[in-house]
């Protein structure tokens, strides 16, 4: 692959987590029921996490492979259905607030996989071929 390929898959994976972190928080907080004790909210949120991360898996195998997409979302799914879910006890609406740290934890968590992934595999030469003598 290219390093212009590369980064589009990059831009990619990083966009995707921070909207599966934005989303599920947010659909969790909607969705779960306003006198649920928080431990029943935070379930019903995982739940409802790992729900939206299939139906995102299976659109995501259809152009890609699903794996750079299910081991940080999965994290990142059970993380901010949990806090969307106990959200709903909260006294105060604070959407933009929980999306933002959907977000944020979004991209913290692929990062923190991206370097992971770095420090197993080592840097890849990604134009390894072009810089042979004789190309």
């Amino acid at each position: 692959m290219d390093s212009k390929r590369d980064g589009i898959f990059r831009l990619l994976d990083y966009g995707l987590a921070m909207s599966l972190g934005g989303a599920v928080t947010l659909f969790a907080a909607i969705l779960v029921p306003d006198g649920w004790s928080r431990f029943m909210g935070m379930v019903l949120g995982m739940l409802l996490g790992m729900a939206v991360l299939l139906g995102v898996l299976l659109l995501v195998q259809l152009i890609s492979t699903p794996f750079e997409v299910a081991m940080p979302g999965m994290i990142i799914v059970m993380i901010m259905g949990m806090v969307g879910g106990m959200s709903t006890t909260f006294e105060d609406d604070h959407w933009a607030s929980l999306v933002a740290i959907g977000l944020s934890v979004g991209f913290f968590v692929q990062l923190i996989f991206h370097l992971y992934d770095r420090y197993l595999h080592g840097e890849v030469a990604i134009v390894e071929a072009l810089s042979k003598p004789g190309k």
